[in-house]
Formats: structure tokens, C-alpha cells, sequence
């Protein structure tokens, strides 16, 4: 590498040299591009043609050679709809030069067929390439000729045209997934290709193998790693990133758990794509060449292994390449890492000997495969018998057996597939599996299983009465069920009676053993919540515990099922999450980034501090800077995470806070505030990050929200804010925000703090409704809906400070008149009257469903959304959850069906 003397910066690169130390490679240039005096020269036609290599040439570097090349690299990639166009726009340029020398119809017609086809293939750049279209047949081919060809394109290209609009909001999420590295986001795109009737499996594979690229990739170096040679100054800083020897034993756990999720997603992703060329019926080169790519890929998956010895099986590649690649498997020792894995393998290459000999019997049989008959067929059993002694031979070289036991179960269904003589070596077979796995309930269920199906009962009944003695089984009682099962069938009532006893002692046991395990978790979470906070940040999602809106549930098509599924997933959230409570303590806020700075670059700078959970940002901010919000896995990063202010990125000095210093609590503002109300209030103290309104999960009605500052500094200057009087019945509340004092803000009961009211006379006034409601404890939010006209529409909410004072209210002021009406008032979770109309229908006739909202959107600015259009007060609650799951869908509860037919028909 060529080093500035005076800067010491990199000039020219040798990758050859830096990366192997042989000289003579070729040199890149500071702007990327190829030294041209350190490539090999590439001889012309002529020179060719002298030396007596002309027709090794026309092989190589000829025009049909270089055509054919150009067109096998786009047809690989010819469905790949954002990035296609770059190959086809190289095939065009070759097809152009040759036809501004040579303007013949021939080559008039290679490139219009060019355009044509091309058109007829859905890619993201469609547009483009017909207007291309159009300029070539305006300035080369005659004008009566521009109408048909046109015509022609236009039809052979409507269905391509669809296709893409048809996958563009998938192909605009796959490109910011790509971006995060968030398999999870095109997952849906998948699951619908696959859905698709007629399936195109050329488009479908090609979205497969884009995923593989994206997120299947092998563990390698880092980013930065890549970028950076490993030169002292690289490691001291590495070095400097690691705050003591136990932070750095955390992060290379963090490193080691991070790899193995990547490749157990990498594993699925390309189990999957396998599963479905199979399924699809492409073609065996096809599917041999996506294995023999999965093997290469992930040398130490026994699962993609086992799929490559079954296809080389199933589509007749011979005995000798199976056990090439079985070899192979075996001699780069991965697979060894992992006892499933290593089943895996062990078990592929049983399921390849076994087709190679059902495919035998089959064609001598005149049978299909799944119709062959072994029994007696000593020859075929013990062929496959053979591989089945050769594998577990091999598996005691793992250090820890196959907890499924799956090549013992493989080998005993076999023995008894084959007939009554073959089955009896299966006694020895379970004995031995017994003896090496003493504590595995799954090998002791298996054995007994295999007594019964050979009809060995008393056998059998022996396994059950020796594990029922046996300490430290897992699953212990699931077997013991079994046992009791089996005497129903095989036992007197002395026998059902004893398994009966025994299964009761054992699911006691197991529930004394989880109360008390659940106690001392209950414990311990208590002492954490009861540590004083070391240091505090906002959440980097955006939303507080009590304001999550949890992970999304996929949009159905009712209404009804919309609501169950973001129920349920909440629920199965909440309860997979855990404790939340360090979360606040979790988080730095990063300011002053230039503008361009992506997620890499966070995780960059952070290297080394602890493990990062999440990143919110990096967002551009109105002062031409951006920032970020990250959030680690526990609060001992944050000290790591604070040396990193005033470091670099991209050449800017960044500034690294605690987020929940830089963060406001909002409160007691008028209803009708909306998200750029408050952007404006507190915008004039500093740049704002975000402002995050509270989920709307249990009331439309709270009006609270929190402010993100991009410093201390100005979330201090923006407490002047606090006592500013905005109406007669508001007075603002600003306070810096306290995670310990999220409890006294949790929501978990506000139904029962909500009343709501019916009867309210078309002219009464709020002032006077809400004086009402005040006798009887302290009102903390008040609203009544207004006609067009100014009239109240017959309805109120009031939000008290306690459910005790919400009943007292309704004990109170329930039937009491006001102008001449009477009053019906109830807690808000139990309304009634006229307006409420019941059941399914009822949420239907209320509520409208909105498309096109974007990822991050929040429920309380979809909220201010349709009270833009409808009124304020129209809205009585939003489903919504954040995320691509979500497909840009959310449904908005209106109070009564008019507000609904309203928002529908102005929307």
C-alpha cells in the first residue's frame, strides 16, 4: 500500500499484496477504480490474429463469446427487480457499440428484441427502459414503424408492470431490512411470493437467493474490521473500547450468541429455499446446485448436508457421489460442534443409502416407492443396515449424544420395517442407547415404545417401572403418562391403579419444583427493581413500559380477527419480553452525527462497550446534523458508552448523553395539541430527536408525551415551559423525565378511571359538565364532543385521578338531571346507550381501516390524523402496531357509526 509521506494517509491499495504479501497484483486508485498500468493487457483481434490465436480468441473475447457471457450474467439475475437493470444496461451497451458501427436491420433488430424482452421482465426501472424504447425507434427505425412497436412493448409489458407494483411496498422494505439487517421485516414478502397462484418460481427463487445474500451470508470480519488492517493503532483502540476484563468476557459471549442466531437463521433461510425448489419440481441441476451452494455456504450445518445426500439420492447421482460428499461433510470436522447437527448429517446419509435401495425394489417391484415391500428381503435390509452400524460407529466421536435419539429411532423403525427376524436386533440396540443416555426420558419413551409395538408388554412395563424410579429425568412426568396409557391397554386394574399413583407423586412434585423456582425468580426481580439506578435513558423504541405498543400482529382480513391477533401477539409479547424494568437505564442519545451516518457507524463507535439491543435513528435534524438513540442489553454498557463523547464519525466530533437527561415529560395540555403544536413550543430551545405519545391502548383521551432533546442543556432551558397557562382549564406541566417515577405514571388501570357519559344536553356547556364531575374528586381530563354546529353531541368523558373517585362519580351523578335531561353515567370499560351499538357489527359500523401509514408511526398521531378530519373527540381508540408486519394498515374505533361514515367519506 502507497502511504502519503506527509499525511500518512492511504493513497493506492494493493489488496494482493496487503492481504497475501506476493507483489504484482493489481493497484486501486484513492476513487476506486483500477490503476490501468497494473492490469494485465488484453491483446487485440489483430494482434490475436498474428500470433496464430485467432480462433482461441473468438472462444474467449469474440463477439458471440462476449454476447453469450453478457447474457448468462443477466439471466441470473434477470429477476432480481431493484438491481437487474445494471447487468442488462451492460448487455445493452455492448449490443450499442456494435451498432453504431453497424446500423444494419439485423443489428436493429437484436437490440429492439433487446428492449422488448427486456420490458416483458418485471424490474424496478420500468419506465426508464420504455422510454429507451421510444428513443431508439424514434431516431433509428422508420416512423410508421413507432405506433406497432410501441403498441406491441406496451401490451407484452402490462402483466410485467403489475408484477412490480404489485411487490413495490415489499421491495421498499426489503431495501431498509437489507440496510438494519432485519430478516424479520421480509419474511412477510416471502411467505406471500410462495402464496402466490400460479406460482412464478423463477421470481420466487430469485427473491430466495436475494435473501441468502442478504441475511445467510458465513460469519466474517466486521465492517470496520474489513476497512481497517490490523495495525497497532486499530488494536489499541479496540483494546481501549473493552472497559475491563469482565465487560470484555460479556461482549465476546454477546459476539458468540449474536453468531450463533445468525447461523441458525441463515440455516432456515436456505432449509427453506431448499424445501421448495423440491416441492416445486425444479430442475435436478437447479436443486444440485442450490445444495451444493448451501454446503459451501455453511460447512457446518448437518441439516443442509442431509439435504444434499438425499437429492444427490433422489435424483439418481450414483452411490459413489454421495459418499464423496458424505466424506467431505466428515472431513471438515464443523459439523462435530453441534450434536443436532452432527445427527443430522448421520441421518441424511442413512435416508441416502435407504433410497438408493427403495428405489431398486421399486423398479423390480413395478411398484412406486412408497408402496416397495422389504419384508424378507435380507439383502436390501442389510445393505442399509450397514451404513446404519457405519454412522453409529462414528457418533460416539460427539462429545454429547442426540438428546432426540433420531439415528436409534431411524435404526429401530428399520429392523422392524424389515420383518419379525430383523426386528429382534433392535433389543440390543435400545439396551445400548439406555445405557449411554441413563438420564434421557426420550430414549427410555422410545424403548419402551418399540416393547409395545413388537408386543413385548412385559418388557415394556419393566422400562416404565425402572425410570419411575429414576432421579433427574426431564419430561419425566409426560412419560409417565405414556405408562399409564399403555396399562389402560396392556394392564388390570392393579397395574392402571400403581401408573395412576405414580403419575400423581411425580406431576406434584414437578409442581412444587416450578412454585418454588417461580418464587425465587419473583425475588430476585424484586431486588432489581429495588437497586438505585446507576445510570438512565429512554427507551430506543420510542415508548415506555406501560406505553408499549408490543410486537406487531400481522393485518388480517375482518376487522375481528385484526383486534384477536394484536391482542394475543401482545399478550405472548409481554410474556416472552420478561422484566422491562432497566430498560430506561439502557439507553444513550447521540448528537451532532453528519448527516449520511447509518446504523454501522453506531455500531461502530460502540464497539466493544456492550451488547446493543436497539437503534432508533440515525434521524436528520433541522440543524443539518442527525442523531441516534441506542440501547444496549443492560445499564453497566452505558459507562463504556459515555467515553465515546466527543469522538468522531465521518470526520464530525459526536456528543453522547443519557437519554433520559435529554428527555421532558409533558403533560396537562390541551386535547386538541397536536404532535407539531408541541414541536414548535419546545423547538425553539434546541433541535428535537423525537416526540413519543402514549399507545393508545386503553383511551383515546390522555394527553401526556414525552420530548426528546438532543442535550441536557436543552431539555434544561425548555423547564420554562412548565406553568404556562395554554386555557382556562390547562395549565402546561414540563418536568425532566424520571424513570423511577414511571409506576406513578402507568396506565394499566385508567378504565377504570374513565367515565363516560350519556344524556348531555345539545347546549350545555363544558365548564358548567365538568364542575358537575369535580364535586366528587379530582378531574385530570375532561372531554365532550361537538357537532359541526357547536352543540354537544350527547356524550363526555371525564379521566379522575383514582378508580376509587371514578365509582363515587358514578354513584353520585348516574340519573341526576342536568338542563332538563337525565344522566346516565357509567365506567368507561361498560358503556351503554344508544350510541353503543353491540357485537362484532357494532365495531364495524364504528370503525374505518387506514392504508399506507408508515413503519415507525405512532397510535396518538394517527389518532390527531383523523380528528383533522372528523372533529376533535371523534376518536375512541387505535389498533395499531409499529413494524413491517403491520402492512401499513391500522383501524381506528370512532365513538358512534357517524363519526365513521364521516371519516370514511372525507378521507
Amino acid at each position: 500500500m502507497d502511504v502519503c509521506d506527509e499525511c500518512s494517509t492511504p493513497r493506492t491499495q494493493d489488496p494482493v499484496q496487503w492481504g497475501t504479501g506476493l507483489r504484482g497484483g493489481p493497484i486501486i486508485e484513492p476513487d476506486g477504480t483500477y490503476a490501468s498500468t497494473s492490469l494485465p493487457r488484453i491483446p487485440t483481434r489483430s494482434e490475436a490474429e498474428q500470433a496464430g490465436l485467432l480462433e482461441t480468441y473468438e472462444t474467449i473475447l469474440g463477439e458471440s463469446a462476449v454476447r453469450d457471457a453478457l447474457r448468462e450474467a443477466y439471466s441470473r439475475v434477470a429477476y432480481h427487480l431493484a438491481e437487474s437493470q445494471t447487468s442488462w444496461k451492460a448487455y445493452l451497451a455492448f449490443e450499442m457499440a456494435y451498432f453504431r458501427h453497424d446500423r444494419s436491420a439485423a443489428r436493429k433488430e437484436v437490440v429492439k428484441q433487446a428492449f422488448i424482452s427486456r420490458l416483458r421482465v418485471p424490474h424496478m426501472q420500468h419506465d426508464h427502459t420504455a422510454q429507451q424504447l421510444s428513443a431508439f425507434v424514434s431516431n433509428f427505425l422508420n416512423p410508421e414503424e413507432y405506433e406497432p412497436i410501441m403498441a406491441a412493448a406496451s401490451r407484452g409489458a402490462a402483466a410485467a408492470k403489475e408484477a412490480f407494483t404489485q411487490r413495490e411496498r415489499y421491495e421498499d422494505r426489503f431495501a431498509a431490512a437489507k440496510f438494519k439487517g432485519d430478516f424479520q421485516a421480509v419474511k412477510p414478502y416471502l411467505r406471500w411470493q410462495v402464496s402466490q397462484k400460479p406460482l412464478d418460481l423463477l421470481m420466487t427463487s430469485a427473491l430466495y437467493k436475494r435473501a441468502i445474500f442478504a441475511f445467510a451470508q458465513p460469519p466474517t470480519l466486521t465492517e470496520d474490521e474489513i476497512r481497517n488492517p490490523p495495525t497497532p493503532h486499530f488494536q489499541a483502540e479496540v483494546r481501549e473500547g473493552r472497559a475491563g476484563k469482565a465487560n470484555y468476557a460479556a461482549a465476546k459471549e454477546a459476539e458468540r450468541q449474536e453468531l450463533a442466531a445468525k447461523a441458525a437463521q441463515a440455516e432456515g433461510l436456505w432449509v427453506d429455499y431448499l424445501s421448495f425448489l423440491a416441492l416445486h419440481k425444479a430442475t435436478p441441476s437447479e436443486v444440485l446446485d442450490s445444495c451444493a451452494q448451501a454446503v459451501r455456504s455453511l460447512p457446518g450445518s448437518g441439516k443442509t448436508w442431509a439435504i444434499y445426500l438425499r437429492n444427490l439420492a433422489r435424483l439418481h447421482r450414483g452411490e459413489v457421489e454421495v459418499a464423496e460428499a458424505f466424506n467431505r461433510a466428515l472431513s471438515n470436522g464443523q459439523c462435530l460442534q453441534d450434536p443436532a447437527s452432527w445427527a443430522d448429517l448421520l441421518l441424511g446419509r442413512c435416508d441416502a443409502e435407504k433410497e438408493f435401495v427403495l428405489l431398486a425394489a421399486a423398479a423390480e417391484q413395478g411398484v412406486s416407492v412408497e408402496n416397495v415391500v422389504l419384508a424378507g428381503d435380507v439383502a436390501r435390509f442389510s445393505q442399509v443396515f450397514g451404513v446404519i452400524e457405519f454412522c453409529m460407529q462414528l457418533a460416539p466421536t460427539q462429545p454429547l449424544p442426540d438428546p432426540e435419539v433420531r439415528l436409534e429411532r431411524f435404526a429401530s423403525g428399520w429392523c422392524e420395517r424389515c420383518g419379525a427376524e430383523t426386528a429382534a436386533l433392535a433389543d440390543e440396540l435400545w439396551e445400548k442407547t439406555l445405557t449411554a443416555q441413563p438420564k434421557n426420558a426420550k430414549a427410555w419413551h422410545e424403548a419402551a415404545q418399540y416393547c409395545i409395538r413388537t408386543s413385548q408388554a412385559a418388557k415394556a412395563r419393566s422400562l416404565f417401572k425402572q425410570v419411575s424410579g429414576k432421579p433427574g429425568l426431564e419430561n419425566k412426568a409426560q412419560l409417565l403418562d405414556a405408562w399409564l396409557a399403555f396399562e389402560h391397554v396392556y394392564g388390570g386394574c392393579a397395574e392402571i391403579e400403581y401408573a395412576a399413583r405414580k403419575v400423581k407423586e411425580e406431576t406434584e412434585r414437578a409442581w412444587d419444583a416450578y412454585y418454588r423456582s417461580y418464587a425465587a425468580q419473583q425475588g430476585q426481580y424484586n431486588q432489581l427493581a429495588q437497586l438505585p439506578p446507576k445510570a438512565s435513558s429512554s427507551s430506543a423504541n420510542g415508548k415506555r413500559c406501560a406505553e408499549d405498543v408490543l410486537d406487531p400482529a400481522e393485518a388480517s382480513t375482518s376487522f375481528h380477527a385484526m383486534r384477536t391477533s394484536n391482542e394475543a401477539s401482545k399478550k405472548s409479547k409481554a410474556l416472552q419480553k420478561g422484566p422491562t424494568k432497566d430498560r430506561e437505564n439502557c439507553s444513550v442519545l447521540v448528537s451532532r452525527l453528519p448527516q449520511g451516518s447509518t446504523e454501522q457507524d453506531l455500531r461502530v463507535l460502540f464497539r466493544g462497550c456492550g451488547e446493543i439491543v436497539d437503534i432508533s435513528g440515525p434521524k436528520a435534524l433541522t440543524d443539518g446534523t442527525a442523531a441516534a438513540l441506542v440501547e444496549f442489553s443492560d445499564r453497566g454498557a452505558i459507562g463504556a458508552a459515555r467515553t465515546r463523547d466527543k469522538k468522531q464519525v465521518r470526520g464530525s466530533e459526536v456528543a453522547v448523553h443519557i437519554g433520559h437527561e435529554c428527555t421532558l415529560y409533558v403533560t396537562n395540555f390541551p386535547e386538541a395539541t397536536a404532535d407539531e403544536d408541541i414541536r414548535s413550543r419546545f423547538g425553539k430551545y434546541g433541535s428535537i430527536f423525537d416526540v413519543r405519545w402514549p399507545s393508545k391502548k386503553y383511551a383515546s383521551r390522555r394527553r401526556f408525551c414525552y420530548v426528546e432533546l438532543t442535550s441536557p442543556e436543552a431539555a434544561r432551558l425548555a423547564l420554562a415551559e412548565d406553568g404556562q397557562h395554554l386555557s382556562e382549564l390547562n395549565t402546561l406541566q414540563v418536568a425532566l423525565s424520571d424513570p423511577e417515577r414511571r409506576k406513578m405514571r402507568s396506565d394499566a388501570n385508567v378504565n377504570e378511571r374513565e367515565v363516560y357519559i350519556t344524556g348531555i344536553h345539545p347546549n350545555a356547556v363544558e365548564a358548567e359538565v365538568r364542575a358537575l364531575f369535580e364535586l366528587h374528586g379530582t378531574v385530570e381530563g375532561f372531554r365532550m364532543p361537538l357537532s359541526d354546529a357547536g352543540k354537544a353531541k350527547g356524550i363526555g368523558f371525564v379521566d379522575y385521578r383514582t378508580p376509587l373517585e371514578a365509582q363515587k362519580a358514578v354513584a353520585q351523578v348516574n340519573g341526576s338531571t342536568y338542563q332538563g335531561k337525565a344522566l346516565k353515567v357509567s365506567i368507561a370499560n361498560k358503556p351503554s346507550g344508544p350510541v353503543r351499538v353491540g357485537g362484532g357489527q357494532g365495531f364495524r359500523s364504528r370503525s374505518i381501516r387506514l392504508h399506507g401509514l408508515p413503519d415507525d408511526a405512532q397510535e396518538a398521531l394517527i389518532q390527531q390524523l383523523v380528528e383533522k378530519v372528523v372533529g376533535a373527540g371523534a376518536v375512541k381508540k387505535v389498533e395499531w402496531n409499529p413494524g413491517p408486519e403491520s402492512r401499513g394498515e391500522a383501524i381506528v374505533e370512532m365513538v358512534d357509526p357517524a363519526a365513521s361514515h364521516s371519516s370514511g367519506s372525507e378521507s
